[in-house]
């Protein structure tokens, strides 16, 4: 739902909260007691860490990130295919794709006739009472010369 830098973000404001926590504590400690030699450490080392996260988090690099965000396209993408998910469309351009030259041909003519079986129309034209009393006749005089 969310971007990569979403979770980046997310990460880097939990982890400095931390640290906003750990030194309120640090110095509630010190106010009730906390040797001066323990706050200098205390709020050092969560002051690193905190940034050295950040600097981990945040300096990733673009083509590492830009290779895993293909990856999971191309996952996500194999596995629509697996559950046959496709667009029609999809489908349509991966099937023709793997197909040679004669067996597009083959797959647009049948395609192509079953197009024409759908809207009745069968590829022959409309014959008038005229028309076909002249064919009929024409074929009467062929068979009578024989």
């Amino acid at each position: 739902m969310f971007g990569n830098d979403f979770a980046k973000m997310v990460a880097t404001v939990a982890m400095w909260i931390v640290l906003g926590l750990v030194s309120i504590l640090v110095v509630a400690g010190a106010a009730v007691g906390l040797r001066d030699s323990d706050i200098l450490p205390l709020t050092l080392v969560p002051l690193g860490m905190a940034l050295a996260g950040t600097i981990a988090i945040w300096t990733t690099h673009p083509e590492e990130t830009s290779r895993r965000d293909k990856s999971a396209t191309a996952e996500a993408s194999e596995k629509a295919k697996r559950s046959g998910r496709l667009p029609r469309e999809d489908r349509l351009a991966l099937l023709l794709e793997m197909m040679d030259e004669d067996e597009r041909q083959a797959f647009k003519e049948v395609l192509k006739q079953q197009v024409l079986r759908d809207t009745g129309y069968d590829g022959e034209l409309p014959y008038s009472n005229e028309t076909l009393a002249a064919l009929l006749d024409e074929e009467n005089q062929r068979h009578q010369r024989r």
